[in-house]
């Protein structure tokens, strides 16, 4: 598991405009949103695989999983996807 500082990776991510604060990113970290560590106050983010896997992962639907939760909101609130 790489961890790259969660600046790097909110740069490398999201679009200028639309990038969540750190404290977004510390948020979705806590709520296991996305996979990530806070080492020393410090958020940390897993490079290689950043966003957690949908949990009904038993169905094999031809339906996308759409996942729910603060992320999702935040996306929604920047005008980033549609609720």
């Amino acid at each position: 598991m790489a961890l790259v500082k969660a600046k790097l990776w909110i740069e490398k991510t999201f679009a200028l405009d639309s990038q969540p604060t750190p404290a977004t990113i510390r948020s979705w970290i806590v709520a296991g949103e996305i996979n990530g560590k806070i080492i020393n106050g410090n958020c940390f983010i897993e490079d290689s695989a950043p966003f957690k896997a949908p949990e009904n992962t038993k169905t094999k639907s031809a339906e996308p999983q759409v996942r729910t939760g603060s992320v999702m909101r935040e996306l929604a609130r920047l005008g980033i996807v549609k609720q």
